[in-house]
């Protein structure tokens, strides 16, 4: 069961590989990102624009969040060939979710909007970790 584990953290980053190198890509072309909401107004736009968008040495969470994903994509790698990476892709994964939890935080409660790829990205966040909880178990 931990290689199919460790296989769905492989499917898991590489999706959010590809949502963070979109938002991160859209970040430095200085582009709109595709997202509407149900009133057909852009509103992705608002919270990738926000001050919010860089918490860390003016680096966009979006680029954090690719150098995240690669890390993960790379431990669950190893842990398909057999290495033991248990505790560590628990521990960064663990790190990811309260920094997806912060940032949930800031996107409904202190900036009061909502954007898909940020939905998306934080769900695969929460699939890692709770692969690699069950990891830990076996």
């Amino acid at each position: 069961m931990g290689k199919t584990l460790y296989k769905i953290i492989v499917i898991a980053s590489l999706i959010g590989l590809f949502v963070s190198s979109y938002l991160t890509y859209s970040y430095y072309a200085e582009k709109s990102v595709v997202c509407i909401n149900k009133e057909h107004v852009n509103i992705c736009d608002d919270v990738l624009n926000s001050s919010y968008s860089k918490l860390f040495f003016n680096i966009p969470n979006s680029l954090i969040g690719i150098f995240g994903f690669l890390l993960l994509l790379k431990l669950s790698y190893y842990g398909i060939n057999g290495k033991d990476v248990k505790r560590l892709i628990l521990f960064f994964s663990s790190v990811a979710l309260l920094f997806v939890l912060y940032l949930a935080y800031l996107i409904f409660f202190v900036i009061k909007s909502a954007c898909i790829w940020c939905f998306t990205s934080w769900s695969m966040i929460i699939i890692i970790f709770v692969c690699c909880l069950l990891i830990k178990k076996e």
